[in-house]
């Protein structure tokens, strides 16, 4: 027989751990992108890896909150041992997906930094708006592409935090 108490903190640890180590794989490349690119894009991601880490708190405190019931069945252990799980895991794996986009983006968009002469060179910047076509630049265009794929991203640690609500009442 399992001890409910203890699959139930299982779960509150394995959400904070599992959750905040897909926050640190979505930081790492996006904390780069962010000091390498310019504009208010750059901020995305670093945020959003930073609320994959948030989704696993709130779950680690309601799990911690139930541990103080007294009269866990073993049921409602397992039940918040996979809801600790469900958030963590999928948290681990938006962070991870995050990392691979967020580096392979800087691979295609970004200039290097340092020139052969061993100087920087600024990088070329768009109008927002091209006064004589009316349309935006590609380069705004990939931006909402780039937002549009990091808000899907994020969306699957997001579903993970919402099974394990389901899964914990």
């Amino acid at each position: 027989m399992a001890n409910a108490h203890l699959l139930t903190g299982l779960g509150a640890a394995a959400a904070l751990f599992l959750s905040s180590v897909g926050a640190i794989a979505g930081s790492v490349p996006s904390g780069i992108f962010a000091i390498h690119a310019k504009g208010i894009k750059c901020m995305i991601p670093i945020i959003q890896s930073g609320v994959l880490a948030i989704y696993g708190i709130i779950i680690g405190v309601i799990l911690a909150q139930s541990m103080q019931i007294e009269s866990l069945s073993e049921h409602q252990g397992y039940k918040n041992f996979s809801a600790g799980l469900s958030c963590g895991l999928a948290c681990l794996a938006s962070g991870v997906g995050m990392s691979r986009f967020v580096s392979h983006y800087m691979k295609l968009s970004l200039p290097p930094l340092e020139s052969s002469n061993g100087y920087s060179s600024p990088p070329e910047t768009q109008p927002l708006l091209n006064v004589t076509t009316g349309q935006p630049p590609q380069q705004f265009i990939v931006s909402i592409r780039f937002i549009l794929v990091m808000v899907f991203l994020e969306a699957i640690g997001l579903y993970g935090l919402i099974v394990a609500l389901f899964l914990q009442y």
